[in-house]
Formats: C-alpha cells, structure tokens, sequence
C-alpha cells in the first residue's frame, strides 16, 4: 500500500528501495540460512532419514526425488486454486529505481503460471505443502516464495535455464538456493525434466516432487552451474506442476515492501 499510494499514506520517501529495503528497516537477519558446507549436511540428512521414501538421482550435486509427496486430494485441491486464473507464463526482467522487476514473455517459455499468493497462499493445502518442505529441510517457511504453478499444454516448454538469478545477490531476500518441483500430473508423452550436464531425466508423475540446490554447499551465495534444467515439450497430454523456492534469506517481510524484484 504504501509503496503504491505514497502520498495518500505520506511515505513517498519510501519509494526509494535504498531506504525501505534495507535489513534494518525490514527487521530482517542478514546472516544467510545455509553456511560453507551446509548444503550437503542438509541433502545427506533428507537421504539417510527415510530409504523408502526417497530415491537419490544424484549425490554431487544433489537431486533427491521423492513418490508420493502429495496425496491425490492435495494435488487437487491446490490445482483448484489456479482454475481460470492462468497467465502466460515470464521471466524476469530488470528491476527499476522503485525495486520492482519487470516481467518478460519469451518464446523460450511458453507455459501458463498460477502464482499462490494472497488468498491462494491463506488457504490449507498452500499451508500444509509449506510445512511439509519445512519439515524436509528444516528451513523457516518465510524463506519460501509462494507456490508457483504451471501448466503445459501439447508444444509448450521452457528451455535450458537456472533458478538461480545474479540480481537477487543485491536483495535482501538474496538468491534462490533450493528449488523444491512439485509434479501435479502424469504426462501422455514429453513433459520431462531435463538436467543437460548431468544427463539426468526425470518423468512427470503426479504427487512425485524433486529437490536439488542452485548453490554450492562450499559458498551457498554461489551459482551451481551444474543445476540448469529443462522443461521438455509436452507432445501428448497436459502437464501440470509447481515451484517452491527458497532464499538464502528471508522472503516474506521484503516481498511484502516490495524489496524481491516481483
């Protein structure tokens, strides 16, 4: 509101992202939630804690897969919220002298997205998938962005890319350093996840999530460049899934000043 109306709310200096997204400001820790080495502490402990449920695609990096994170009624239901509500899908652009990142459609990406946000992001099934990443990797949920979800029809794809983003080293969130995917569909044919440079390919199946990091556990503010992926053309069938990623540091009080490029 105030970032929007600054007149009315008589905080026009706040516009200024130098003096409203700062740690103190924002009441905010600066200290990063991974430190050297963490990164695999927290992978070695999803491994070891639960064989039957996890299956490791790869161990340096890390990408852990796991059946059944989501129960059928879960898929559904959070699917409902995105009912009539998609937009096609961006990427970012530059962030302007206000901190708001533009929003780019490229042929490279070519889904629809759902963001679950506001009253999405209030609802049961957005809270309990929160907590049961939570409770995966033990990081605080306002590190999470909320849910972004996706749809792909028949053709549609998003080329090779990175999570990780150099412009959110100057944010107080800072980057994303886990993505954890979500499947929320089977796929007739095509739709799969591709990681080129480690050849490893992972097909849609719904209630199936992924974990990898896109940092190095040695320096977590650092890109994994090992961690670019793909979404392959879906050639028969409509892919449904989701996002949730996580920031080296807090998300949710700088995305509420507007302080996250989005």
């Amino acid at each position: 509101m105030v970032t929007h109306c600054p007149v009315t709310c008589g905080t026009c200096h706040l516009r200024n992202p130098e003096v409203r997204c700062t740690s103190s400001f924002l009441n905010i820790s600066t200290s990063p939630i991974l430190k050297h080495g963490e990164i695999d502490i927290l992978f070695t402990n999803i491994r070891d804690r639960d064989h039957s449920k996890v299956k490791v695609l790869s161990q340096e990096p890390w990408i852990i897969q796991f059946e059944d994170f989501l129960s059928n009624e879960m898929v559904d239901s959070l699917l409902s919220k995105a009912n009539g509500n998609w937009e096609r899908s961006s990427e970012s652009g530059e962030i302007d002298i206000t901190g708001a990142g533009s929003k780019l459609t490229t042929p490279t990406r070519t889904s629809s997205t759902f963001w679950c946000n506001n009253e999405c992001l209030r609802t049961e099934v957005s809270s309990n998938i929160a907590s049961k990443i939570q409770e995966i990797i033990h990081i605080p949920t306002y590190h999470f962005e909320p849910i972004q979800i996706l749809k792909y029809n028949v053709g549609e794809r998003f080329v090779a890319h990175h999570d990780y983003s150099y412009q959110e080293l100057t944010l107080p969130c800072g980057p994303r350093v886990i993505t954890f995917f979500l499947y929320l569909s089977d796929v007739e044919e095509g739709g799969e996840t591709f990681f080129p440079v480690l050849n490893i390919t992972i097909t849609p199946k719904k209630g199936r999530a992924v974990v990898w990091a896109n940092t190095l556990s040695r320096d977590p503010s650092k890109k994994d460049s090992r961690m670019t992926h793909e979404a392959k053309a879906v050639t028969s069938g409509v892919k449904y899934a989701a996002n949730v990623w996580v920031h080296l540091l807090e998300w949710e009080r700088p995305s509420l000043w507007a302080c996250t490029g989005s």
